[in-house]
């Protein structure tokens, strides 16, 4: 959370190595980091830089201009103590990272959080990853190596608390050093993964996720922005309405599937490139349940002709009505324990592959492609019951039953 405390503390990068220019994403690595300590809140930097290099050459333009952190480069500094000693002089303590590096949000966080001196690392090769006090700055004759021998507390990632309930999984933190043999495109690889909640549909996991990894990479190296993606697909999202009223089912499925995967690409564009925004994210959310209504009842009208009393209209209604019965479940369990429907069990997890969610729209393209749009939208309206039982049997399950035999599970 971004307060005063987190805003006045002081960070000193060790920029000095070549790596810190290798790219991620198009950031280097050095600005990837400085555009993770502007998102957690940090207010002013300083960065050790070699002689002969300047800021500037490590950020884009845009730096600058979106992002409030004030970066300074310690030029009167040769050695990485010497800029330690000369930020202590007007603070009274210090987070020492090194700019060669990647750094889970968590590891920044516990740092920014601490009141002690504390060192993390994830193994023996991590990079830098300090909250140093002035008291312990002294107590080790002001050299980092005499503070090391004098002995800190050393916290390992592994006892870190791990579940990302944003992501609904656990990922352990972690800090990496990167050098000019690593490769950076499976590092990129990864850390995309790293971004893919937990849980997801099939048609996500196997379908669009590795075309959305790779556009996520090409649009990184363009002016286009998470906000003017999410831009085009409130845009996809909406215009489909009045496609599927006017009969213009093939077009407006289309719509609607470039939303989905266009709402996959902003997210994950603007986690590799911390880019967020509160004002898009409000208007994803607040837009995408009335398009999903509106989508149900065009392709509705569209099957009943006029008739609200036949086959078609009843499917419809049910594709449209059920899901908030079933957003009961999620509610259920998300404010007794906190955790997602699919956060207790690997079967949960699994079944969530093949719930209607999301596939209704690609399937109703496969039917109208085979010629059975009507049939396809008969078995959309099933799958939605289908999954709604099944959810309802699990919330029971988890109640009344895993939670008395598995309380662990629960916590």
């Amino acid at each position: 959370m971004v307060n005063s405390i987190t805003a006045m503390k002081r960070v000193l990068i060790d920029a000095r190595s070549p790596a810190c220019s290798l790219k991620l994403f198009d950031l280097t690595l050095l600005e990837r980091i400085l555009r993770q300590l502007d998102v957690l809140g940090l207010a002013q930097t300083e960065v050790l830089l070699d002689t002969a290099r300047k800021l500037e050459d490590f950020l884009k333009p845009e730096f600058r201009k979106h992002f409030k952190l004030d970066v300074f480069s310690a030029k009167s500094a040769r050695t990485l103590d010497e800029a330690i000693e000369t930020v202590f002089s007007s603070g009274s303590s210090l987070i020492i990272l090194e700019g060669d590096a990647v750094y889970d949000d968590r590891v920044l966080e516990a740092l920014i959080d601490s009141k002690e001196s504390i060192n993390i690392t994830s193994a023996e090769t991590s990079p830098w990853a300090l909250h140093l006090t002035v008291s312990a700055w002294r107590q080790g004759g002001r050299t980092l190596q005499g503070v090391m021998q004098h002995g800190i507390q050393t916290i390992h990632t592994s006892t870190m608390p791990s579940y990302l309930r944003f992501l609904r999984k656990y990922v352990e933190p972690s800090s990496h050093r990167v050098t000019l043999q690593t490769n950076l495109n499976a590092m990129e690889n990864g850390l995309y993964e790293n971004t893919f909640k937990s849980g997801m549909e099939f048609i996500a996991v196997y379908g669009y996720r590795i075309p959305v990894r790779e556009m996520t990479r090409y649009f990184a190296k363009t002016a286009i922005t998470p906000n003017m993606i999410t831009g085009i697909a409130t845009f996809c999202k909406l215009a489909a309405i009045p496609c599927f009223f006017v009969g213009w089912l093939m077009t407006g499925l289309l719509l609607a599937a470039s939303f989905i995967i266009l709402d996959s690409l902003d997210g994950k564009l603007a986690r590799m490139t911390f880019r967020f925004s509160r004002l898009a994210d409000l208007v994803d959310h607040r837009t995408t349940l009335p398009a999903r209504i509106g989508w149900n009842l065009g392709m509705t009208w569209y099957f009943a002709h006029g008739d609200w009393t036949g086959l078609p209209a009843i499917a419809g209604l049910v594709a449209t009505t059920v899901p908030f019965l079933d957003d009961i479940n999620w509610v259920v369990i998300k404010t007794k324990f906190q955790k997602s429907l699919f956060d207790f069990t690997d079967l949960d997890t699994f079944a969530h592959l093949f719930t209607v969610k999301k596939h209704d729209i690609f399937l109703m393209i496969l039917g109208v492609i085979l010629g059975v749009p009507l049939l396809t939208f008969y078995a959309v309206a099933i799958w939605t019951v289908a999954t709604w039982l099944w959810h309802s049997a699990r919330t029971l399950f988890i109640l009344f039953v895993l939670s008395k035999r598995h309380p662990e599970l629960l916590k």
